[in-house]
């Protein structure tokens, strides 16, 4: 019984005798479409002014060094620095790799 209320209630633009479905589609296809042609231009202006790897020459260790200052607020582990995580996680897929 509830669940026909809500059915009622909520709009089906896949039924074909729906007059706005034409609409509806139209629409979310530009938006979609102006979303990817954004994203797009984005990944192509990054990929213009990075891929020449003119930045900087570092090692490793300096690499995990600057790492180290990012503070990554999703991660639950804040006490431990993240070179120690870049460590662990080297040494985990070292270790399902099989290698000493």
């Amino acid at each position: 019984m509830v669940m026909d209320f809500v059915k009622m209630l909520c709009r089906n633009y896949n039924n074909a005798d729906c007059s706005r479905q034409e609409t509806v589609k139209e629409f979310y296809g530009q938006k979609h479409i102006k979303s990817l042609t954004k994203h797009l231009t984005f990944l192509s202006k990054m990929r213009q002014e990075y891929s020449d790897m003119n930045r900087a020459e570092i090692s490793i260790w300096e690499c995990c060094e600057i790492l180290n200052t990012i503070v990554d607020d999703s991660d639950p582990d804040l006490d431990e620095p993240q070179i120690q995580h870049a460590l662990q996680s080297a040494d985990s897929r070292r270790h399902q790799k099989g290698l000493p």
